[in-house]
């Protein structure tokens, strides 16, 4: 994975009962490099923030000049 190389994570498959459906998790074991990686890569996944944009959860609020 550019530029980061491989990254090795942990991985558990779980059964969900009666549903005949599987949860794969993967993880990285904490001060690993692959957690490192993943932190890297989940702060570069993050979209920019608008400011100009309102908060999630209420309305935008036109103020008066």
């Amino acid at each position: 994975m550019q530029p980061l190389g491989w990254i090795e994570l942990t991985w558990q498959n779980l059964e969900v009962p009666g549903t005949g459906q599987r949860l794969t998790t993967f993880w990285a074991e904490r001060g690993s490099r692959a957690a490192a990686a993943l932190s890297y890569l989940a702060v570069a996944a993050e979209p920019a923030v608008d400011s100009r944009a309102p908060a999630s959860g209420g309305p935008a609020v036109a103020s008066r000049a």
